[in-house]
């Protein structure tokens, strides 16, 4: 055991604190089965299913909107009863919504009720799943046990995707039962995870609390800046994948190969970048990280070769590697104990508005424009989700006593 730590300390660069490997490990899965989902759906849905742009971009937009009120319910959820009501019913409904794909006939009203089951139940379990990995380690290690979150997403963004385009490649059913029964393991795995009580257990309610969650600036400030980085994100994981097999010859197996590579990076370099940025300033890696996912696109406006994809794709990673650990640790430092299942809810709202966003403004733009359009608006998005992050945290420094309690918190908006 002491020379399999020693193994991973070395490949990934850093440790791992023991309590959070169970939870790690359910949310890698859980990810995996998602990856999987999200980078194969799109050419499913309109290459298989025959659905119209229109009509995926409008099924885009309702999972993301179902996704904004998942992440509040989720929320919730969390705060009055613990993380386990919350990871069993997203992970359950994800089961069962996943195997409506192995039916016989599937159109394209069920296809797109499927995605937003799916989508929508995400962010239920995914806010529990956070709030549980952040009390395994003191606020101090937060960012770093969040590089390991960062770390297993992308295993898993590694393993789903790669076992896919396999499966592909003989039929589409079987890349659907793939997807459920990762989701099913997910779940077996989360029966197994520790789950402390929530704060606000034993407390009578006074009603106010969230009033005090959604009156708080500083959240609609990191908000906006974060809708703004996923809908670059969200760009890379479902405008992208059209783009390349609908306009630049890559066929879906190429893709999910070619998606597959680049979480190795992730594996070995994650750890390393949240140590070597751990100095910086939470809004300088904030604002860099996310220019750079939004600069990895403009490569395609001058070379769309196999080797272009490749530079994307690195790109791309470096810049979420720089920007992710410090998103996700953003809400936990604004919100007091009681609270963070909403605070962590709410900015979970980012996440889905941003998948919303991205397909609901990418695809009828690139039908529209054409593709460096496309890419340059992708650009543009993260340039002013970069500004927001910094604006938002020099208001906040300069008002204060509004900033929280430290500079922590005044960072991360």
């Amino acid at each position: 055991m002491l020379e399999t730590d020693r193994l991973l300390k070395w490949v990934l660069g850093s440790d791992i604190p023991r309590p959070a490997l169970r939870p790690l490990t359910s949310i890698g899965i859980n990810f995996a089965a998602l990856s999987v989902f999200a980078t194969y759906f799109g050419p499913w849905l309109i290459g298989k299913v025959g659905a119209t742009a229109g009509q995926a971009s409008t099924a885009y937009i309702a999972a993301g909107l179902a996704g904004v009120a998942g992440g509040y319910l989720g929320g919730r959820i969390t705060d009055r009863f613990g993380p386990r009501p919350a990871v069993l019913l997203g992970s359950a409904a994800q089961v069962a919504g996943s195997a409506v794909l192995l039916l016989p006939g599937v159109g394209v009203g069920t296809a797109c009720a499927v995605l937003i089951v799916v989508t929508s139940l995400q962010p239920v379990r995914g806010v529990a799943q956070r709030i549980a990995l952040a009390d395994t380690a003191p606020e101090s290690r937060r960012e770093r046990l969040f590089a390991g979150y960062r770390l297993v997403i992308n295993v898993g963004a590694f393993a789903g995707p790669m076992l896919g385009a396999g499966l592909v490649s003989r039929s589409w059913w079987l890349l659907h039962l793939e997807v459920t029964i990762l989701f099913l393991i997910s779940m077996l795995a989360a029966l197994r995870v520790h789950y402390h009580a929530p704060a606000t257990a034993g407390r009578p309610s006074r009603g106010r609390s969230g009033l005090v969650v959604l009156g708080d600036w500083r959240l609609y400030a990191l908000m906006l800046a974060t809708t703004l980085a996923w809908t670059v994100v969200y760009m890379y994981e479902t405008v992208l994948p059209i783009a390349l097999t609908q306009s630049y010859g890559l066929s879906p197996a190429t893709w999910g190969i070619l998606y597959s590579l680049g979480p190795v990076l992730v594996v070995l370099l994650q750890l390393r970048i949240s140590r070597w940025t751990a100095d910086g300033s939470p809004r300088i890696r904030l604002a860099a990280g996310t220019v750079a996912m939004g600069a990895a696109f403009l490569v395609l406006t001058v070379d769309t070769s196999l080797w272009a994809v490749v530079i994307v794709v690195v790109t791309f990673l470096v810049g979420d590697m720089v920007w992710g650990p410090a998103s996700e640790t953003a809400p936990l430092r604004l919100a007091a104990a009681e609270h963070r299942g909403r605070y962590v809810g709410v900015l979970t709202s980012s996440i889905w508005l941003g998948s919303a966003l991205a397909p609901g403004i990418g695809l009828p733009l690139r039908q529209a424009y054409g593709d460096t359009v496309l890419w340059v608006a992708a650009f543009a998005f993260a340039v002013l989700s970069g500004a927001v992050y910094v604006g938002a945290d020099v208001l906040a420094v300069s008002r204060g006593g509004d900033t929280g309690s430290g500079s922590d918190r005044a960072n991360s908006s």
